[in-house]
């Protein structure tokens, strides 16, 4: 399967200190990768990864010594930069901390952390139409 995995800018994957949604991201890609899937990693130009490496920007947005940056407009590009090669996958998978827009014809898988209410499953619908939810964990 070609896997498009849609890391957070915030951090490298995987981090050097902080990120723990980056680190989840570097095992499940690696994991993928050595599972025999072609997975494709959009992330910072630090990544270190098993997997093709698309590097949106040159260095991660918080240890970033630039004044001016913006993670809106990193984002937005990365995003950008996904849509132009949205053809290439057949899964498109996204952190919670990267917002997605509709992008049809593709099957598309995006973790949330924390519980699962009409409240938040409403909030997710909003982003798509065809929603299903998959726990991480089941409470006991």
């Amino acid at each position: 399967m070609k896997i498009a995995q849609i890391a957070p800018l915030y951090e490298a994957v995987p981090p050097s200190l902080y990120g723990g949604t980056e680190r989840i991201v570097a095992h499940l890609t690696n994991a993928l990768v050595e599972l025999g899937h072609d997975v494709t990693l959009f992330a910072s130009a630090e990544a270190h990864t098993r997997a093709t490496l698309v590097p949106v920007r040159d260095q991660a947005i918080r240890l970033d010594p630039f004044p001016l940056k913006s993670d809106l407009a990193a984002h937005l590009s990365m995003l950008h930069e996904l849509h132009l090669r949205r053809h290439e996958f057949d899964l498109l998978h996204f952190q919670p901390t990267v917002q997605r827009g509709h992008v049809p014809k593709l099957q598309m898988n995006s973790v949330t952390r924390g519980p699962s209410t009409s409240l938040t499953n409403s909030c997710w619908q909003t982003f798509t139409t065809r929603l299903s939810t998959l726990p991480m964990f089941s409470a006991r």
